[in-house]
């Protein structure tokens, strides 16, 4: 199939619509979204939440499956290799987003196109292939059963093209996984939400995507002139520099500020002692074959890695946590071989690891046996539980076919007393941080919209406990929020509700234009002005498309797509009491620096309670009012809110 010529190509790109049920597509404009809703996850937001009907069943053929650039994405903005994917989750039924970084999404936008979206199922297995102006639906029985890995090779070869990016998902993604996820590359993943196992109930095992045409430029002098501005300022920075870690390894780097942020097993503790001399940097940079990063990224923030027998691929930190502490795990050969294994079956990390943290506890605590767990010793620490989890969670094999129903559904299955071990926001597996002792973030866990990991814009706080420079940080925070408690742990003052709102819009503000918030997190560490980088993006949009943009138009765009999330989970049932967090939030830690801290409920309450208000929405039910709809933009939302 050949797409249509057309002369007018939109600068900011356009929408292929993928039929799978009828095996056919066709071209969109990208015009009637862009105005309020920029781009990026701003889009595939609102044509979710246009196009998807509530009650379906998340892995059926009428849920979606969106892949959403950025209208920088693609071009030479420092970070522009980032896609958002959207579809309703099946781990919680509430809308979903995760975010991957790499090459694919740059090749997707080099084609032509901003925003993929898939519809349908196939009957048997298929992949994609995009080749700048054709599309084409290709068998894909050969492949099916194949992990990510040798999916990608085998694509290459087929298609005769080393250059082709491909996004695949492996045995977990087939066999509906709940917490399968999709990879790109050799880890680059779009890891929570059950994005894999909705891409496996359409039967389509990978996107091929090969792109030459470029990214077509409204002012491109102007824009380049910005972009290398940025990128130079970036490489000055110290923040890059810290973030890009270009500095020697040494013990205390890694040891005090993993005993500050991080938490232990299923939330058990805040300290072990063997993590402290573990030093995962030290592994990586001594099996390093290179540096890696996402395309037009300056910061090359990940290691391309080879450990013999026991795989190669590339790693961020996310990992590191998740097959190390979480699951006591003191050897870091054993961490890089679960790493490779979840990147090869598609699996989410955090909930794995999460997932067998668990199934640790409950062994410990004598509420589960080796019989339960087909014979395996589910031993604190013991590494061929943690391999053998993995690989049965992954095939469905035995307690894997339990265990892949996700952590709620295994629990109940396995003893009604497991329930009770549960540490869960919004059905996931939270990231492994030290959340009593942060307030801020963990509002923003229990408000988040069934995202995940909400801490970007928080992680202020946590910066904060560990050893460096302050005046700044808490300079900005008066400057900003009215006083230096917005940023600082330990208290529950209405700047730390502040904080948290805008944290949540300076979140959104990448994902609507396709740049990674690492980059703007690795300036803003050591930048005078924290808006000057939203500044410039927002120049750029308009050197790129031609269209006038300023920063203030990107905060209210980001604030109509938090309300916009909102609504489209209250259709599925999200009220107040679901803006909640695990019991273990409310206990302090038996050991480690923040050991004597723990959440205070009703505190949490009245900033929940806060938080609506200040968002005008109505603190009995967490619902935007109409209002607030109203000065959005969304008055069409106001009938379907009343009926929530």
């Amino acid at each position: 199939m050949e797409f249509k010529k057309e002369t007018d190509f939109e600068k900011p790109g356009k929408i292929l619509r993928v039929d799978l049920t009828n095996q056919t597509y066709e071209i969109q404009s990208i015009a009637p979204y862009v105005v309020d809703y920029i781009g990026g996850r701003g889009i595939g937001s609102k044509i979710l939440y246009d196009e998807l009907p509530p009650g379906i069943d998340p892995l059926g053929p009428k849920n979606m499956l969106l892949f959403n650039n950025g209208p920088l994405s693609g071009t030479a903005t420092p970070g522009s290799g980032r896609v958002d994917v959207s579809a309703k989750s099946p781990m919680n039924n509430y809308h979903a987003v995760t975010n991957f970084g790499g090459y694919w999404g740059a090749e997707l936008r080099h084609a032509g196109f901003a925003h993929l979206i898939l519809k349908g199922a196939s009957e048997k297995p298929v992949y994609l292939y995009i080749d700048n102006d054709q599309l084409s639906i290709r068998d894909a029985q050969h492949l099916w059963g194949m992990d990510t890995y040798t999916t990608t090779a085998e694509l290459r070869r087929e298609l005769g093209d080393e250059d082709i990016q491909v996004l695949a998902i492996g045995q977990a993604g087939e066999k509906l996984i709940r917490f399968a996820s999709i990879i790109t590359g050799l880890g680059d993943a779009a890891g929570r939400n059950g994005m894999g196992a909705v891409m496996g109930s359409k039967k389509l095992k990978a996107i091929a995507v090969r792109g030459t045409k470029g990214v077509s430029l409204a002012d491109p002098k102007r824009f380049l002139e910005i972009a290398a501005d940025l990128h130079r300022r970036l490489r000055e920075s110290p923040g890059f520099k810290e973030s890009a870690k270009i500095k020697p390894v040494t013990d205390s780097m890694f040891s005090k500020p993993y005993e500050t942020m991080l938490a232990f097993g299923n939330y058990e503790d805040g300290r072990w002692e063997k993590f402290s001399k573990l030093i995962p940097e030290r592994f990586f940079l001594k099996h390093q074959v290179r540096r890696a990063g996402c395309f037009g990224c300056p910061m090359q923030c990940m290691h391309l890695v080879e450990v013999p027998n026991a795989g190669y691929g590339i790693s961020f930190c996310t990992p590191f946590a998740s097959f190390l502490g979480t699951v006591w795990n003191d050897n870091l050969t054993t961490m890089w071989e679960a790493i490779v294994l979840a990147n090869q079956y598609g699996l989410d990390v955090v909930e794995t690891g999460g997932i067998i943290a668990l199934l640790m506890e409950l062994y410990q605590d004598g509420i589960i046996s080796a019989e339960d767990t087909d014979g395996i010793r589910m031993e604190k620490g013991s590494q061929e539980a943690i391999l053998k989890i993995i690989r049965k969670i992954a095939l469905r094999e035995g307690i894997g076919d339990i265990l892949a129903e996700g952590p709620r559904r295994a629990a109940e299955l396995l003893d009604n007393r497991a329930v009770d071990y549960l540490v869960l926001v919004k059905e996931h597996f939270p990231h492994g941080y030290q959340f009593p002792a942060f307030e801020g973030t963990s509002l923003m866990q229990a408000v988040g919209s069934a995202d995940p990991f909400p801490t970007y814009g928080t992680g202020i706080e946590l910066r904060l406990s560990m050893p460096g420079p302050r005046e700044k940080l808490l300079s900005e925070a008066k400057e900003l929020f009215g006083s230096e408690e917005a940023y600082l742990p330990g208290n529950y003052s209405p700047a730390k509700v502040k904080m948290v709102i805008d944290a949540e819009h300076r979140s959104r503000i990448p994902d609507l234009l396709g740049v990674c918030i690492y980059v703007i997190d690795g300036y803003n560490k050591s930048a005078s002005d924290p808006n000057f980088f939203y500044d410039r993006l927002a120049d750029l949009y308009r050197a790129a498309t031609g269209i006038a943009l300023s920063r203030e138009i990107l905060f209210t765009a980001a604030e109509r797509l938090v309300n916009l999330e909102r609504c489209h989970d209250a259709r599925e049932g999200l009220m107040r009491e679901q803006d909640s967090l695990p019991r273990r939030f409310f206990r302090p830690f038996p050991g480690g620096a923040n050991r004597d801290k723990a959440l205070d409920p009703e505190k949490i309450e009245q900033m929940k309670t806060l938080y609506y208000q200040s968002r005008g929405w109505d603190p009995e039910t967490g619902l935007p009012s109409s209002e607030k709809l109203r000065q959005l933009g969304l008055e069409n939302l106001i009938k379907e809110i009343a009926l929530a």
